[in-house]
């Protein structure tokens, strides 16, 4: 938070888990694990053990991260590196299913960069390979671009596609090359409705996050409810769902309030969901 001063802004920096919150003066001596609830574990630990999270629990998670990096993409939460040693996870409670979700700890304060990130998108690709595969894809001496010499997501992400090729289903090495492919895909799209600005969203939504949706329901019937109304009452994720009226606790990323302007990836939505009930709901 930062005081109205144009001139020189005071930065308050403030911390807070599942109990409270407190202004923190020293936040890089903050001990991230302190911010954990119990029982929640890096997906680094979860990958190291032989009995970690199941194929379902790591399909869900792989939807439920998209769903944020397409709601978050134009905030600090999106500019953190998505590795499995900064993405924490409760430990698998089928009885709360409805409330288990993955948490990435990181700051609100904005660096340098802005916008859509396609290294960051790669980043992404790399994880939704590294969740099927069940395994860490860690970095190699190779995986540097070769012009700047700096770590690069897409050589990475190329290389792990390669290389395990019959660890990871054709579905999800698709997902995963539009990770790769994010930036001409992005180029490539040609909407009369949709600014240049908001195409990556629009991609990230149609290659991405909706195939994922797609294929963890396909899968896995029983986690379709936990995705009703996810965008906000009356929204889902897909064409609306004929779910049972009896299912109350809902999974809602943003409550959102429809007498404020429409978000960019509420914006998005609509264009790729004309008949949707968000037409609706946010005109």
């Amino acid at each position: 938070m930062a005081s109205s001063s144009a001139t020189r802004p005071e930065v308050l920096h403030v911390s807070f888990n599942s109990e409270g919150m407190w202004a923190s003066n020293d936040p890089t001596g903050l001990d991230p694990r302190s911010l954990l609830g119990p029982g929640e574990l890096s997906l680094d630990h979860y990958f190291a053990e032989s009995d970690g999270l199941t194929l379902k629990y790591r399909k869900l998670a792989s939807v439920l991260l998209a769903a944020s990096m397409f709601q978050l993409s134009d905030s600090p939460w999106f500019q953190h590196h998505l590795g499995t040693e900064c993405i924490f996870m409760p430990s698998p409670d089928n009885k709360r299913l409805q409330q288990w979700c993955p948490r990435i700890l990181c700051t609100l304060v904005r660096n340098s960069c802005t916008g859509l990130q396609s290294d960051s998108i790669a980043a992404f690709g790399v994880l939704v390979l590294e969740l099927e595969a069940n395994r860490k894809a860690s970095w190699t001496t190779d995986d540097e671009d070769w012009i700047t010499g700096e770590k690069s997501n897409h050589v990475r992400l190329a290389r792990v596609l390669k290389t395990w090729e019959d660890l990871v289903s054709d579905d999800y090495r698709r997902v995963a090359k539009a990770c790769l492919e994010f930036d001409s895909l992005v180029e490539g799209l040609d909407h009369p409705d949709i600014v240049p600005e908001r195409k990556g969203l629009a991609i990230i939504y149609k290659c991405i996050l909706e195939p994922l949706f797609r294929h963890v329901t396909k899968s896995f019937g029983n986690l379709a409810p936990i995705f009703k109304g996810m965008f906000g009452p009356g929204r889902s994720l897909t064409a609306p769902m004929d779910i049972s009226p009896s299912i109350t606790a809902k999974r809602v990323l943003f409550d959102d309030d429809d007498s404020v302007p429409e978000r960019d990836d509420q914006y998005v939505y609509r264009l790729v969901h004309p008949n949707s009930t968000i037409l609706s709901n946010s005109m």
